[in-house]
């Protein structure tokens, strides 16, 4: 961990939060770095390569395997915790920003690789974080809401997560596409967005077409998880407008 601290030529963002509170978020993304390198396909199947002590390393496989869930389970939450917390108060520096959704990534990647069972609370955990970083104020239509440059970063973590992923998302396609559908009613560009990211932008919007195109690619599990979710979010929609809709009549009368 401090080899991967003191290697790393990074420069540090100018905030009151203090050197303390710097190294404290490096080492949070150096142990989640570590935790996705341990999981990776490469390093769990060369386990078993050699020639001397193939065997014990194949007998110890499993138990290396629970170590590291043990693991994952252990940092998992305290690692969401504070990532939520730094995106939240250091929205403003491009270092905080890009290491910090650079580690949601990797640990949607380590939650997947270890455990692809539906019922997966990691993995759900941290694809609904993630999708409510994409919006100023999840769960709420707002047209006239402007999107900030994290709010970028977080919705093209969260395509590129899709992207790599959408065989192993089961439940969690309902708050991505709740996340979708509001941003959908919401302009793009935005004042509070630099021209930095005139190209993630653009990106974005090209992706959001090239969806439908996208599912075709999937397996049938896959494809029928999507849909059960885009059922779900549509006759959730459809009841807030008939809620909203009888609201508005007994004012009326």
């Amino acid at each position: 961990l401090a080899g991967t601290l003191n290697n790393e030529n990074i420069e540090i963002p100018i905030c009151d939060s203090g050197a303390a509170t710097w190294l404290a978020f490096r080492c949070i993304i150096a142990l989640v770095h570590s935790t996705k390198e341990a999981v990776s396909p490469g390093t769990l199947s060369s386990l078993g390569r050699g020639n001397e002590s193939s065997y014990n390393t194949c007998k110890s496989q499993p138990n290396r395997n629970h170590f590291i869930d043990a693991i994952l389970n252990g940092s998992f939450a305290p690692s969401v915790s504070v990532l939520q917390h730094y995106i939240k108060r250091m929205y403003g520096s491009h270092v905080v920003v890009s290491q910090t959704f650079k580690s949601y990534e990797e640990l949607a990647f380590a939650s997947m690789a270890m455990d692809r069972a539906p019922d997966n609370l990691r993995r759900h955990a941290i694809l609904t974080s993630l999708c409510k970083l994409c919006l100023p104020s999840w769960g709420k239509k707002r047209t006239n809401t402007q999107l900030k440059e994290s709010n970028i970063d977080a919705i093209w973590t969260l395509i590129r997560i899709i992207h790599t992923h959408y065989e192993d998302i089961f439940d969690e396609w309902h708050p991505i596409l709740s996340t979708l559908d509001q941003l959908s009613s919401i302009s793009m560009s935005s004042k509070k967005i630099p021209d930095t990211h005139a190209k993630s932008v653009n990106d974005i919007s090209c992706s959001f077409v090239r969806l439908p195109e996208f599912t075709t690619s999937f397996s049938s599990e896959a494809l029928s998880h999507f849909v059960t979710s885009l059922i779900k979010l549509s006759n959730g929609t459809l009841f807030g407008i008939q809620t909203e809709r009888s609201s508005n009549l007994s004012r009326e009368t």
